[in-house]
């Protein structure tokens, strides 16, 4: 399976004061999963999921707030399926060389109330490139990184899912890829333009 998206999205940000600022954000979603079968090597016939599968598009727009001072972050978001996230991160020590430690954490809640959460560890090297090591609750550890340019205008990330979870590991589904391109349209905006996920 591939899955393409594009996730055009616009932020605000308002000083609350001169350490505290409040960001708010509107985005839009369009999610494009395919599978090409001339590239399977099945075990067994008869998999529902495979057989008969077709392109499935879907189009979701959510919405966030940020709370943000210059050594942490709180903020949330939901969108139009009533799914919930929450995130925070902080700044626990700066290792010299520009380089600093950011624990960071998820909750999510998705449409039929199952939540899980994220905790993990992000190394950053003076706000331009990062890396980092998330474990989920249902033992997957996804190991994550990026690189901002141009005056932080663009970007590039990237994200390795491990998944070693019981029902991960039973379908053989174990792992994925996902990679993205961010631009930054404005002071006010971005517009992260396109991600590429393999599974």
């Amino acid at each position: 399976f591939s899955r393409t998206e594009i996730n055009p999205s616009f932020a605000y940000h308002i000083s609350v004061s001169r350490k505290l600022q409040l960001s708010t954000g509107i985005g839009i979603n369009y999610v494009n999963t395919s599978l090409n079968q001339s590239k399977l090597s099945p075990t067994s016939l008869g998999d529902p999921i495979i057989d008969g599968f077709q392109n499935q598009s879907d189009l979701n727009w959510n919405f966030g707030l940020m709370l943000s001072r210059f050594n942490w972050h709180l903020g949330l978001s939901s969108n139009n399926r009533s799914e919930l996230t929450l995130f925070s991160s902080f700044k626990i020590a700066e290792l010299g060389y520009g380089i600093e430690a950011w624990p960071i954490g998820f909750y999510r809640r998705n449409s039929v109330g199952t939540s899980s959460y994220d905790i993990g560890m992000n190394i950053t090297w003076q706000s331009r490139v990062y890396t980092g090591l998330i474990r989920r609750n249902n033992n997957e550890f996804l190991f994550l990184g990026g690189i901002n340019f141009n005056q932080n205008r663009m970007g590039f990330n990237f994200l390795f899912n491990l998944g070693l979870s019981e029902q991960n590991l039973a379908q053989n589904k174990n792992n994925t890829l996902e990679f993205s391109i961010i631009l930054r349209l404005t002071r006010q905006g971005s517009l992260p333009c396109f991600t590429r996920s393999i599974f």
